[in-house]
Parts: C-alpha cells; structure tokens; sequence
C-alpha cells in the first residue's frame, strides 16, 4: 500500500456512522451498486461483505489497488479506475443505486466549480438508476481552525480543520503526524444543500437520511433521488 493509500485508509476507515443508510439504500434499490469516489473501500467493501454486487470507481490508482489488496476472500467488487465526471460509460449502465458518500459531491463543485460540478454529477448517473449523495457533513472536530495539536504520538494521527475561502468554498487541511514527519494536505470543497441537489437532477429528492455526527465528522444528510 502507498503512502498516500495508508493516510486515506488511516483517516476514514475508522468513520461508521453512515454505512447502515448506504446498507439501506442498497437493499432498497439494489443489488447492484457502484460508488464513485470509493477511496480505500470504506463503503464498498461494506456492501459487498453484505452480499451486494458492488463496482467502486476512483480516479487514483493507488486507492483502487489498496481496496483490491484489502478485499476479503470470497468477497467481490469490481474495480474502475477513472473519473466519471469527464468519461462517459464508468457507470454501469442497469446499476440499481449509484453512491457519492462522504465529500465526494462537495469535492468534485470544489474542484469544477458548483454548477459546473453539480451539472456533471447529474449527467453521469445513468437515468435508470437511484442515486444517493451526502452532503453538508463538514464539521470537523477541528473545524474552522488552523491550530492543530502537538502530539507525542507512538502511531501515526491525522487531523482535520477547515477555513472558508470567502467564494463559497472551503479549504480543508489535512494534518498528518507520524513519529518521523509531519506535512499537510488541502483539499477544496462546496458545501451543498438538498435544494442544490434538486435543481441539478430537476425533480424532488425521493427521501432525506439523517447521519448523526460521530468520530469527529458532524451530521450530515443523504440526499436521495429514484430512477427516472
């Protein structure tokens, strides 16, 4: 596992708080069901340990090699690598649900922009699938500081604060420590509501999902949208 793979892995595994809505939603519209921006595997590997047929896409090949090396025997989940906001065909076309867990909606409007972002993740669900993203779950224990604390650390830690950048966007800043080094991370993101989602995909929500904070990440909400 990379180094990279090791710090994503060390920074979300550990997060449950939201893993029996995504088991919901996939019994309800599954069984097939892809994940886009699937990291490590914290999600997909879930669903497919509880039988669900799973394809988990990501853009960065370190990430899908780490979920391919940590997949359980007899477990499957098929991996693409890719970015389905700029190639069309990554998502399955007969999926039943299409997942954007945790940041990744906010993380694709950081990177293009929010109507720009939130265009693109309308168009790449194919119109015969469910679709389910999380937002607003941006609260860190940290958040909004830009101290971070001095360990003495015998493992390595990661923290987490986010700053507004004053155009809508948030700078969040990964802070990670091991007993050798200790170097920062940014990632930019937009902060998205049920509204926004509903204008990008033109109808209703089909259903809110409330996720309580935990283990440092505040409440969030799964926005979820039926089939056309």
């Amino acid at each position: 596992m990379t180094c990279e793979a090791t710090w994503h892995r060390l920074e979300h595994s550990g997060y449950t708080a939201d893993l029996e809505v995504w088991r919901g939603l996939a019994r309800e519209f599954g069984p097939t069901v892809t994940e886009v921006g699937a990291g490590c595997g914290r999600v997909s590997a879930s669903l497919a340990t509880a039988g669900f047929l799973v394809t988990a896409i990501d853009v960065c090949r370190a990430y899908s090699d780490a979920l391919r090396a940590a997949t359980p025997p007899g477990v499957q989940i098929s991996t693409v690598l890719g970015d389905p906001m700029r190639e069309t065909g990554l998502i399955p076309r007969g999926t039943g649900l299409v997942l954007f867990p945790l940041l990744v909606a906010e993380l694709i409007c950081g990177e293009h922009g929010k109507a720009e972002g939130l265009s693109m993740i309308a168009a790449s669900v194919p119109p015969t699938s469910a679709v389910a993203l999380s937002v607003s779950g941006l609260h860190y224990a940290h958040s909004g500081k830009r101290e971070f604390p001095q360990p003495k650390l015998s493992r390595p830690h990661s923290y987490v604060a986010s700053i507004e950048t004053g155009d809508g966007r948030l700078l969040l800043t990964h802070e990670r420590v091991s007993t050798t080094s200790r170097t920062q991370v940014n990632e930019t993101l937009v902060p998205l509501t049920a509204a926004d989602l509903e204008s990008a995909f033109k109808r209703p929500a089909f259903a809110l999902k409330e996720i309580p904070s935990a283990e440092g990440v505040g409440s969030s909400q799964v926005v979820v949208f039926d089939a056309h």
